[in-house]
């Protein structure tokens, strides 16, 4: 177990850190068995349990502020913007593993079953996170400002640019966690080495895996995100064809036996982190459900109730990081309460993503399990004295390749953005005045492919005897 403070890599003051505990257990068993002489077995079972905590520290606490940054500079201070947070998990895996030897053809074959279940806790932006203009920047505003930044309260009174903040439950899977914390991966396979002439031997394999829950196949996405999908709006497939076939040989072509040659070709599947689909989940699920980020275009401008608060973005204001901090718990307060009654909602139809009109990590719709295709040739040559020469080369593709894009950027429709949807009931939302903008839709998508090539050559000296 591990439990140390975790400094932050820029300016931060001493209290703007985080408290993180680690700990892992890890428990094995190995038995293996020969049935005859020519048929060996086998099998591991392993469960390996980790839990990650991280906590903001009692210095923040007890200051109260939120995590505040100021620009142009690397000042940092009050609470982490990460924390709390915590991480779960539990993996049991279980191998068999055959191999037998029939004639020419040793064979080996098995089956693998894995079990993850992951759970947690993730309340960032909490209380809140906010970013305050530089003191040149209120002064070249008009802005009134201390003449010396001694304390953080001197710091407070420079104007506020922005802020987020995270309401809801924190808890980790949201919206039926029961079916969504739980990811089963199986695997099968079936290889063949096979001494075809005394001089050619082939290895011939095939193996299928699958993972029941590695995607949000219970939950579409929203009517809101058909035009940048292409109308795709089913939820994310399960990838059923995991199909990885392998092929190599190694051949010494003529009657000698110092030269050989050899290659082989195989398909190697990837997988998805547990906790990207975590993200999403939370956007497509119920509104109020879960735990969501917000930030200052929700809240209504204490001078103009007819604006958002995004009018900060536009240049420094009288509105100062302290009135913030004062105002902060009149904000959150409300919303607080709204998700608590809305944890059981089960209306699909209104989303979080349709009400905070942005989304990140969002699974695309045929997203695909990322694989990588091995190709390797290679020859070796014995020459006088016991010296081996070898040149071997290798070359890679990657399919499927997962990476994250802003569809709303790579995908518009008829229109330089793509435009807010109506709110359908305007009771339902954070903010009825929320200011018209172009909302970020970042998604997961794996149509990208990438290739690496490599050749090596090696000249090592292989002595028969230690001395003449």
């Amino acid at each position: 177990m591990a439990y140390s403070p975790q400094p932050t890599a820029y300016g931060g003051l001493p209290e703007n850190q985080r408290i993180s505990q680690n700990s892992a257990d890890q428990y094995l068993f190995n038995w293996n068995a020969v049935w005859t002489a020519g048929l060996v077995n086998d099998y591991r079972i392993q469960f390996n349990k980790y839990s990650n905590y991280y906590k903001p520290t009692p210095e923040a606490v007890a200051q109260g502020y939120p995590s505040t940054s100021i620009r142009q500079s690397n000042i940092r201070f009050g609470i982490d913007d990460n924390s709390p947070q915590s991480t779960l998990l539990g993996r049991l895996e279980m191998h068999d593993n055959m191999a037998q030897q029939k004639g020419r053809h040793g064979l080996k074959y098995g089956a693998s079953f894995e079990r993850d279940r992951a759970r947690g806790s993730w309340q960032y932006r909490y209380p809140a996170s906010m970013t305050l203009y530089s003191p040149a920047e209120a002064r070249a505003a008009g802005i009134p400002i201390p003449a010396a930044f001694r304390t953080r309260e001197d710091l407070l009174q420079l104007p506020l640019r922005s802020f987020q903040f995270g309401v809801g439950n924190p808890e980790q899977p949201p919206f039926h966690p029961e079916r969504s914390r739980i990811n089963h991966r199986v695997r099968f396979y079936f290889g063949d080495n096979w001494k075809l002439r005394p001089n050619l031997t082939i290895n011939l394999a095939l193996s299928y895996s699958f993972e029941d829950n590695l995607v949000n196949a219970d939950l579409p996405k929203p009517s809101s995100l058909s035009k940048i999908l292409n109308g795709a709006v089913a939820p994310t497939r399960r990838d059923f064809n995991n199909l990885a076939p392998r092929f190599g040989f190694a051949w010494t072509p003529g009657k000698g036996t110092k030269t050989s040659i050899r290659g082989g070709y195989g398909i190697y599947y990837d997988t998805l982190l547990l906790n990207v689909r975590l993200v999403e989940r939370t956007y497509l699920a119920p509104y109020g459900v879960g735990y969501a980020g917000l930030n200052q275009s929700y809240v209504p401008n204490p001078l103009n109730p007819r604006q958002t608060l995004d009018v900060l973005l536009q240049g420094p204001t009288p509105i100062r990081g302290a009135d913030l901090v004062r105002l902060l718990p009149s904000i959150r307060g409300p919303l607080e309460q709204q998700f608590s009654k809305s944890q059981s909602n089960e209306d699909l139809s209104v989303t979080n993503l349709d009400a905070f009109h942005s989304g990140a990590a969002i699974l695309d719709p045929s997203l695909t399990t990322p694989y990588s295709m091995h190709y390797t040739l290679g020859v070796q040559r014995e020459l006088p004295h016991g010296i081996l020469l070898s040149a071997d080369g290798e070359f890679k593709q990657s399919v499927h390749e997962i990476f994250s894009a802003d569809y709303n950027k790579f995908r518009r429709v008829a229109a330089p953005s793509i435009p807010i949807t109506a709110r359908p009931d305007s009771t339902r939302w954070p903010s009825t005045r929320r200011a018209p903008r172009r909302a970020t839709r970042r998604c997961w998508c794996g149509p990208r492919s990438g290739t690496r090539a490599a050749t090596s050559s090696s000249l090592p000296t292989r002595w028969r005897r230690l001395w003449a």
